[in-house]
């Protein structure tokens, strides 16, 4: 076993300068007394931050949505394969050629049937909404003079 001195000081034979030697060393967070290799080494783990503190450890958090949404697009351009939603997109397809799609339930039904209606009507009539908005936006934009009470200096 090979036991290494941390300072010059601690090799010397005054007793004055070994406790001098500790001293410095607590006050700067070292090792006080010679160790060996295999102390040195817990210390320097028990001198780090505990797993439950370390921001590198606990703050981890995959990108799920970015990674989700980028996978999805390569997939849609051809560049990324995933059998697992082939296979479901699949298993969807044969269900419907042999008859037996989902029944989707009544109040979702009526739901889905409201939104197409709506954007129908709303795709139908876009140019009302867009004539809305330019009167609007006119309105808003109108300028009238700038008179003396409008705009007093101090005053909100």
């Amino acid at each position: 076993m090979t036991v290494f001195p941390r300072r010059q000081s601690e090799v010397m034979a005054s007793k004055y300068a070994q406790r001098m030697a500790r001293l410095s060393s607590k006050i700067f967070g070292e090792v006080s007394r010679q160790t060996d290799q295999k102390s040195l080494k817990i210390v320097k783990i028990f001198t780090g931050l505990p797993p439950h503190l370390d921001p590198a450890k606990v703050d981890y958090y995959p990108r799920l949505r970015d990674t989700k949404t980028l996978t999805d697009d390569l997939r849609h351009h051809g560049l990324f394969i995933d059998e697992f939603l082939d296979f479901k997109e699949e298993l969807v397809k044969k269900r419907e050629a042999s008859g037996k799609v989902k029944k989707v339930p009544y109040h979702i039904q009526k739901r889905l049937e409201k939104e197409a209606k709506a954007q129908e009507s709303s795709e139908n009539n876009w140019h009302h909404g867009f004539i809305n908005q330019v009167e609007t936006f006119k309105q808003v934009m109108v300028l009238k003079p700038l008179q003396t009470t409008d705009f007093v200096p101090g005053k909100r």
